[in-house]
């Protein structure tokens, strides 16, 4: 009898330390799969901002490919990638009689005449010749100041002629 009481106590005692081992393991196993689920949390978190960034970068591409622009611009440039660009250059600093901004229409016609001006004194190897180069300053120049300071009455001071100049070429 107190044989079976020896290993009664002797399998109690193993019971209780393997239990107690059993608790630790299971405790270190639960705050481990807390920190896998923050892990997890994290890296769910990380895939959503590059797969969200990724669907910009892929829809502003498409844009560009398909040629959308955010701003509306005249029918007038609508076709001519250059003169929209150039519209952006002039819009909103040209100014008429009595400091009221230009129309956006005429602004169009402003870009579509500068760029005409320049499509007529592109030549092949312009940018290694100073004497086209001056040429077509000459023409912008001589378009910026007898057309649009006479003519059409536009308030545009040397310096910025001078700075439109230098966005353009």
């Amino acid at each position: 009898m107190v044989r079976d009481l020896l290993v009664a106590s002797a399998a109690a005692k193993g019971l209780r330390s393997s239990a107690a081992q059993s608790l630790e393991h299971r405790q270190d196993f639960v705050s481990s799969w807390a920190i896998a689920r923050q892990l997890f949390a994290r890296h769910r978190a990380i895939l959503s901002s590059k797969r969200e960034y990724l669907r910009s970068v892929i829809e502003l591409a498409n844009k560009v490919a398909r040629k959308e622009r955010d701003r509306a611009v005249p029918d007038a440039i609508r076709a001519d990638d250059d003169a929209q660009a150039l519209f952006g250059l002039l819009e909103g600093r040209l100014s008429g009689h009595g400091g009221t901004i230009i129309s956006a229409d005429e602004g169009a016609d402003i870009a579509l005449a500068v760029i005409d001006i320049i499509r007529s004194h592109l030549i092949v190897g312009i940018w290694s010749n100073e004497v086209a180069q001056n040429n077509l300053r000459n023409a912008i120049d001589d378009y910026f100041f007898d057309i649009l300071r006479v003519t059409m009455q536009i308030e545009l001071p040397i310096e910025q002629l001078d700075d439109l100049e230098q966005r353009i070429l």
